[in-house]
């Protein structure tokens, strides 16, 4: 009898108690699943800014060959950026923690491997991609800010103060772009206010006539169709209007944190320009490292592809840094590091081993090391703000600025010498304007004359004038200078920023009064005055006239929109997917096509017989072009 069956009953009473668990379970871990669901959507917003930045990130390749970085480096970053992020246990406040540090190491990280022509177009590609999704900026006006109307005037009336081309552009905005629509008749009904705006000298800084209001983006796209030339500084704007300031500056050259962010598996290259060597820091951090004794250094050339294999074989054992000097000199075994560091991935590496490279920019390059190094590049930045930090930042320790018994004449004289130096490198963004021959001035210059400066201020009760203008200017300095009237050119300089007047309270390097040697004390007090300083300095600060600036604005800002345009050319972005631009520019240009030509209305002398009794053949090629 099944009812007798006791073993039976306690198992059907077991699997009832058990289904009974189970389905309890099941209910809770329908509701945890539910739960993470809803939690990890909440965080989506995180991702989503990761992605979009690695899509800006992954194009900056179609603009130079060293900027290659592989989706397994960025999300390293993204992870690093997570872990070490602050924490908070309110969920919304995470992730507003989250996304801003996301996007700032993001672009310092980045930035390290740029140069510094590309760090301010790589932080405007960010806004516009992340603007872009957020839908502040439509295809339309991205497509015209990138190509204009590009159309011709149509000899209609237009205020006599505006070029015909211009007005053009002013009359597709109000039709076109949605935010214009009030744009030309605005125009027309203020014309004395716009035409005050549109012959300023810093139309970017001038509040828009008429109460016009339009957003950061809208007013670079007016800007740049109006005043082209005042390109980088409205798009500095921008920048920092949808980003912050933090990303209009560029990051200060940090070779410690390059070298914290790397791991044995990951070179770091240093990516070199035209007079740049940076092996005097890398024995500086090696020695501040531990390292001095620890490292090998080979200058790459012909044969010497084995001995490099050699060394790094023997440094993954031992724990030692090898600085390979000129990999683009040695093209023919670039293949074989490529090989190496594969390999490498498959062995066990001393947790101290780093493999340094040098190269100039170079097709040749493997890839594969591109990916996955860490970039490293060493350039002045652009502008005497950035250079004069940057500079102090490198070439000037706390022990130097403190380390001299005349502290007043030497913290005087010593910021009179680094705002020389950042003049002088400076002044080569002018071309033949600046220098005649284009001198490679670096840091070293500057670290010799600090030394001889040093020297002149200890052994010498007065501070002989002649003989520190003629060392500095004419040794230090004029060392590299080529050219007569360069060097001519140098020692006045040098003369004006280098003598007793500079020692004198209140004195001031311009007329204006914002360049001056501030009153001797710590070194944060100097950065302090710096951060004062404006982001874009005038001519006159170079000593040259005004009108220098124009030709050197509309060069910058036509670079900068075709770097825009090879980036974006590779799939970076644009007015929307490459069929539908394909198809509105060849409505576009089938619109712009004049009406086909009728042979029916030709003139009676066209196809007059000759007498010869044939059509003449300028008349047979013409019917054929018609056809």
């Amino acid at each position: 009898n099944i009812l007798d069956d006791e073993v039976l009953i306690n198992t059907l009473g077991e699997s009832k108690v058990t289904g009974e668990n189970i389905s309890k379970d099941l209910v809770v871990a329908e509701a945890t699943s539910k739960s993470i669901d809803e939690t990890r959507e909440s965080y989506r917003s995180v991702a989503t800014r990761g992605s979009l930045i690695y899509s800006v990130v992954a194009s900056l390749g179609n603009l130079q060959h060293m900027y290659q970085l592989s989706l397994q480096f960025y999300k390293k970053l993204f992870n690093t950026t997570i872990e070490r992020t602050q924490k908070s246990d309110d969920v919304e406040e995470r992730i507003k923690l989250l996304i801003a540090a996301i996007t700032l190491d993001s672009y310092v990280v980045i930035c390290r491997g740029l140069f510094e022509a590309d760090k301010l177009l790589y932080a405007f590609l960010m806004a516009v991609e992340l603007e872009k999704y957020n839908g502040d900026i439509t295809p339309i006006s991205w497509d015209f800010f990138l190509r204009g109307s590009q159309q011709k005037p149509d000899g209609e009336p237009h205020p006599e103060w505006i070029p015909p081309v211009s007005w053009m552009e002013v009359k597709h905005l109000t039709t076109k772009i949605e935010g214009f629509e009030q744009l030309q008749g605005l125009m027309e009904q203020n014309q004395a206010e716009w035409k005050k705006w549109f012959e300023s000298n810093e139309p970017q800084d001038m509040d828009l006539p008429a109460g016009l209001d339009l957003t950061a983006w809208l007013r670079l796209v007016l800007l740049n169709a109006l005043r082209p030339e005042k390109l980088l500084f409205c798009v500095a704007q921008m920048v920092n209007s949808y980003l912050g300031q933090k990303f209009v500056e560029s990051p200060p050259f940090d070779l410690e944190g390059s070298f914290e962010d790397s791991e044995p598996l990951m070179p770091l290259i240093f990516v070199l320009s035209s007079g740049s060597d940076p092996t005097v820091l890398f024995f500086n951090f090696a020695e501040e490292k531990g390292f001095a004794e620890k490292k090998k250094l080979l200058s790459l050339g012909q044969d010497q592809g084995p001995k490099a294999e050699a060394m790094i074989n023997n440094a993954i054992k031992e724990g030692e840094w090898v600085y390979l000097q000129n990999c683009h000199l040695c093209a023919s075994w670039m293949p074989g590091l490529e090989k190496i560091l594969e390999e490498l991935a498959q062995k066990e590496l001393h947790e101290d081993y780093r493999l340094w490279l040098t190269t100039m920019p170079a097709l040749h390059f493997p890839t594969m090391v591109l990916q996955s190094g860490l970039k490293i590049v060493k350039e002045p930045p652009k502008g005497m703000r950035a250079n004069l930090r940057d500079t102090i930042v490198s070439v000037l320790p706390e022990s130097l600025w403190e380390g001299c018994t005349k502290e007043y004449q030497w913290k005087k004289l010593v910021f009179s010498l680094v705002f020389f130096h950042g003049l002088i490198q400076e002044r080569r963004k002018f071309g033949p304007l600046g220098w005649n021959v284009r001198y490679e001035f670096n840091n070293s210059d500057l670290s010799t004359a600090l030394k001889y400066l040093k020297t002149y201020l200890e052994d010498f009760e007065e501070i002989p004038w002649p003989a520190v203008n003629y060392i500095l200017g004419a040794i230090c300095y004029g060392g590299r200078v080529t050219d007569f009237l360069d060097l001519r050119c140098v020692m006045c300089m040098l003369k004006t920023y280098l003598n007793s007047d500079a020692l004198e309270q209140g004195h001031s390097f311009t007329p204006d009064g914002v360049y001056y040697p501030p009153e001797p004390g710590p070194l944060n007090g100097v950065f302090d005055y710096l951060s004062t300083l404006p982001m874009y300095e005038s001519p006159e600060v170079f000593g040259l006239h005004p009108n220098a600036d124009i030709n050197l604005q509309l060069a910058e800002s036509n670079s900068m929109k075709q770097s825009i345009l090879d980036v974006i050319g590779g799939g970076g972005g644009g007015g929307g997917s490459s069929d539908e631009v394909v198809d509105n520019l060849a409505q576009e240009l089938l619109g712009k096509l004049p009406a086909l030509i009728d042979k029916r209305y030709h003139h009676p002398s066209i196809f007059e017989l000759t007498k010869a009794g044939i059509v003449a053949s300028l008349t047979t090629v013409l019917v054929q072009e018609i056809d």
